[in-house]
């Protein structure tokens, strides 16, 4: 379920609640975690060229209290012509129950040429 809090010719704002799972794959802990979802997200466009987008999720698990995963997004996309472009990324991925020698925080950044920004 989601909700537009704001949209303006800059601004874009959304708000999304519902229900969903995690399923975890190989290793010796396989198992099944249900989950809430809380997420907000924003864009902004600069301008006509360029346009910032953020946003966060948290996945609180109704299993286990206290544990959770939360996945925070920071994308700048900038059009260099009508159908090309180039998007810089950050995210972070956040798991409280980080299993063996992982680590809970994940985090990435990516640099990408678009077809149709």
């Amino acid at each position: 379920m989601g909700y537009q809090f704001l949209k303006s010719d800059t601004w874009l704002v959304k708000g999304k609640a519902g229900l969903g799972g995690n399923q975890t794959f190989g290793g010796n802990d396989e198992k099944f975690s249900p989950e809430a979802i809380l997420g907000l997200d924003a864009d902004w466009k600069i301008s006509d060229n360029e346009s910032l987008s953020m946003g966060t999720t948290f996945y609180p698990n109704l299993r286990d209290s206290g544990e959770f995963r939360n996945i925070s997004t920071l994308d700048w996309k900038i059009s260099m012509d009508a159908a090309l472009g180039i998007k810089i990324g950050l995210s972070n991925e956040y798991d409280s129950e980080a299993i063996g020698d992982t680590k809970e925080n994940d985090f990435k950044y990516n640099a990408s040429l678009v077809w149709g920004l």
